[in-house]
């Protein structure tokens, strides 16, 4: 075994009880390097997909901090080196955001930690909430829906709709005529 690997864990392989040992060093750059094609590709779960993690690139500090073994400096750490232009978005994410794996590429924790804290945290997540406005510049009616969409499976499906006209439009004309397709 080479001094930078070590032993992770232990299978049972053919009966017998066996240590694992990583291909890779303990150096945020191999993590890098291998992180997202690891993870995208292997999983330790039977299931389609994983219920109830906590999206670490999105979730407010508060929600951070009910995460077991969770920091506040850790919670206050992934807050601060968000990317502030890119909104609330996760579609605009960096490749290198989507694990969460980055907690440790970047310093803000240890492998030992981010082991820990695995159980709870998700980079991503495949159920997307929307709202949707429909209107007319110069006035008149204005329809507004909203939807949850499961994208875990092929086809993504609405699994939850809602009318929400009689609340109307719920944003400002000007916040509505800015962006693609503005008017302006």
């Amino acid at each position: 075994m080479a001094p930078s690997q070590k032993n992770w864990e232990s299978a049972v392989i053919d009966g017998a009880s066996k240590p694992l040992t990583s291909p890779w060093s303990d150096k945020a750059s191999d993590l890098q390097a291998n992180a997202l094609k690891v993870m995208d590709a292997l999983t330790i779960a039977d299931g389609t997909y994983v219920d109830g993690r906590i999206n670490i690139n999105l979730a407010p500090r508060e929600v951070l901090l009910n995460i077991p073994n969770m920091t506040p400096e850790l919670a206050d750490n992934i807050v601060g080196s968000r990317d502030k232009s890119s909104g609330s978005s996760s579609s605009s994410q960096s490749n290198d955001r989507l694990t969460t794996a980055w907690l440790v590429i970047q310093s803000l924790t240890d492998l030992s930690t981010l082991k820990s804290l695995d159980p709870y945290i998700t980079a991503r997540g495949d159920v997307f909430r929307v709202q949707s406005v429909g209107y007319f510049d110069q006035g008149g009616p204005s329809a507004r829906i909203e939807a949850v969409i499961d994208a875990t499976q092929d086809p993504p499906t609405v699994v939850f709709m809602r009318d929400l006209t009689d609340l109307g439009r719920g944003y400002s004309a000007q916040l509505l005529t800015t962006g693609f397709g503005s008017t302006q």
